[in-house]
């Protein structure tokens, strides 16, 4: 692949654009919608804004000396064309069809471990709601002291607190155990709930990750939407790299420069497949669920570096 589409200083492919043309107003036009779409670019992290103006630079040129690149592409279309061309090429990326066939062969290979560790999974995972109905305690709640009442209230809040807790730790293996059947290493149903480390790490990522595309959908869906790609790697850094919640979100970040709308593919694949699994009578989910996991962690592995360097959000 051509060192322009990598997103390196574009300066030299535009100044041979502004040297070969002969048309000033053309240029003009040209020059405004290149910065149009380094703006862009620059503000939605879809890609390396020069990345964008070196492939439309490409086309142009093209366009220039009379070689056709696509049925009636003129030069406003260059940019159009670049700007996709630059994003969906631009950086390396990763095979949706690969992330699904891997994991298919590891579901296959450990069926009943992964249906099992699933179903504990989902065990814990269910929202339990505690509701205080007139009669509930046996009678009207008039009949009881205040003191019963808040002891009540302590017991069940204690109750919720303690699901919480173990829902957060098998959540963390749940993550441990399918990065070792990822990397080809055989875990044990003990490891669910045997390391719970970094606890709070993961907890913070998880709020934070919550909170960031609570406020993306409060700024109209679709922030949220993007962040949601963005950042959605956060849960896994902590618990793989042990990074903090900011570190995981700024790596999260850089991972996903690039590459948010193979990723926004990815996702649909990956809920039309457990939208199948819903379908036959519920329990397929319990190879769907596994199966999604290890292709979204197979994607990670792909977009993650052995030492990764914390880019700046």
């Amino acid at each position: 692949m051509s060192q322009r589409y990598r997103g390196g200083w574009g300066a030299s492919s535009v100044v041979r654009i502004v040297v070969a043309s002969s048309n000033w107003n053309h240029l003009i036009q040209w020059l405004d919608m290149a910065i149009l779409i380094m703006i862009t670019a620059w503000a939605h992290k879809l890609i390396a804004p020069t990345a964008a103006v070196n492939a439309c630079c490409t086309i142009e040129e093209n366009n220039m000396t009379s070689t056709p690149v696509a049925p009636g592409l003129h030069w406003s279309g260059a940019f159009s064309f670049g700007l996709i061309l630059s994003y969906t090429r631009g950086m390396k990326t990763f095979s949706i069809k690969e992330s699904i066939k891997t994991s298919w062969e590891i579901v296959k290979k450990s069926f009943w471990f992964v249906v099992g560790t699933t179903f504990i999974y989902l065990l814990f995972n269910f929202n339990i709601n505690f509701s205080a109905k007139s009669g509930g305690l046996g009678g009207e709640m008039s009949d009881y002291s205040v003191t019963t009442l808040l002891l009540v209230a302590c017991i069940f809040l204690a109750i919720v607190v303690f699901l919480w807790f173990l829902r957060t730790i098998v959540q963390i293996g749940y993550y441990r155990i399918y990065l070792k059947l990822l990397d080809g290493i055989k875990p044990s149903f003990r490891e669910l709930f045997s390391n719970s480390q970094p606890f709070w790490r993961y907890v913070g990522s998880t709020i934070l990750y919550g909170l960031r595309i609570l406020l993306g959908f409060v700024l109209l869906i679709v922030p949220g939407i993007i962040w949601g790609i963005k950042f959605q790697f956060m849960p896994i850094l902590t618990v793989d790299k042990g990074l903090r919640p900011v570190e995981a979100m700024r790596e999260s970040a850089r991972m996903t420069e690039g590459h948010k709308w193979h990723l926004f593919k990815f996702g649909l694949v990956i809920m039309a497949i457990n939208l199948l699994g819903l379908i036959c009578f519920g329990v397929g989910i319990l190879v769907t669920i596994p199966l999604s996991y290890l292709a979204h962690l197979y994607v990670y592995r792909k977009l993650s570096l052995p030492s990764p360097e914390v880019a700046n959000i």
